[in-house]
C-alpha cells in the first residue's frame, strides 16, 4: 500500500465522500466536490471528463497509483472504485497537507 491509500482509510472514517463515475460527476457538477481521486486504470474518456469538470470547479485531482481494485480497498470497500470524491473540506485539506508533508520529507 502506498502514502496515499493510508491517508485515505484514516482520513474518510469521519469524513463524507462519493464513489462512482456518475455519482462523482454529480458532486463535481454541482460544486460539492472538495477533493478528486482516480484510479491509475479508468478510462480515458472517463479521466478526462473528470479532469475537465475538476479544472472548471478549481477541484483538485489525485492520481492513485494503484488499480480500482486497490483503491476500493484503500477505503474499505470490497469492489471497484474507479473515481472517489471527497466532499468533506477539512477531510480533503487533511490528506492534501499529509501528502505534501510526505513529498517534503523526502
Amino acid at each position: 500500500m502506498n502514502y496515499l491509500s493510508a491517508c485515505l482509510e484514516v482520513a474518510l472514517k469521519d469524513g463524507k465522500y462519493v464513489v462512482g463515475y456518475k455519482q462523482s460527476l454529480k458532486a463535481l457538477r454541482g460544486g460539492k466536490a472538495k477533493l478528486v481521486v482516480l484510479a491509475s486504470n479508468i478510462p480515458s474518456d472517463m479521466k478526462s471528463e473528470m479532469e475537465k469538470y475538476a479544472a472548471e470547479t478549481k477541484t483538485r485531482v489525485m492520481r492513485f497509483c494503484g488499480n480500482n481494485f486497490e483503491l476500493g480497498n484503500a477505503i474499505g470497500k470490497y469492489f471497484n472504485v474507479g473515481t472517489l470524491v471527497i466532499t468533506d473540506t477539512k477531510v480533503s485539506e487533511q490528506i492534501i497537507h499529509l501528502l505534501a508533508a510526505d513529498n517534503r520529507e523526502k
